[in-house]
């Protein structure tokens, strides 16, 4: 997997394989964790929001990229009804 360096305040979309996956608005790293402003978290299915200083790990994740529109949308849809931003 090639190396992301994130932004803070930008948002991206984490994958860690077929069944989870995150779309969230970064704030900083340390060794073993992501953290995130808020979060989208998708797992078998599922759709889970997030926020209030949010991580994920980093082992096992398979790809890091910037979010496309639709995964920018659903996120700021979740942060204006949750009136997080």
């Amino acid at each position: 997997m090639m190396k992301t360096e994130m932004q803070p305040g930008k948002i991206y979309f984490i994958s860690y394989g077929g069944n989870t996956q995150i779309v969230g608005r970064f704030s900083h790293s340390d060794t073993y964790k992501h953290y995130f402003h808020a979060l989208l978290h998708y797992w078998n299915g599922y759709e889970t929001f997030r926020h209030s200083d949010q991580y994920c790990v980093t082992s096992g994740i398979t790809d890091i990229r910037a979010a496309s529109k639709s995964e920018k949308h659903a996120l700021l849809a979740k942060e204006i009804e949750y009136e997080t931003i």
